[in-house]
């Protein structure tokens, strides 16, 4: 976390205390490409899942919180991040991509 705010420190809670919003599956997957690492850390509480709504907002946060400024893209501290959201599949963005991948 090379851009961590004080918001980030624990953006990604060991138990969660607020329930998960609808359209949520509970989980993300942290993969380390070099070590072959795999983590499942919980969601955001709920009014983070509110403030950063959908899977576009929610995955740049994410980016801007851990890339180091000035990082070289092939370096293997880079992140590169893909989300779905809440509504993805339901039919109330017709045209918007399936999912928001940022690198």
């Amino acid at each position: 976390m090379a851009n961590a705010t004080s918001d980030y420190t624990n953006f990604f809670p060991a138990q969660r205390k607020t329930r998960l919003p609808g359209g949520y599956m509970g989980k993300v997957l942290r993969v380390d490409m070099t070590t072959g690492k795999l983590t499942d850390l919980n969601l955001p509480e709920e009014p983070m899942l509110r403030k950063y709504w959908g899977g576009q907002l929610f995955a740049e946060y994410v980016l801007l919180n851990e890339v180091p400024l000035q990082i070289d893209p092939y370096d293997p501290k880079n992140v590169i991040v893909g989300m779905t959201g809440p509504i993805t599949g339901t039919g109330f963005t017709p045209g918007a991509p399936r999912c928001a991948l940022f690198i």
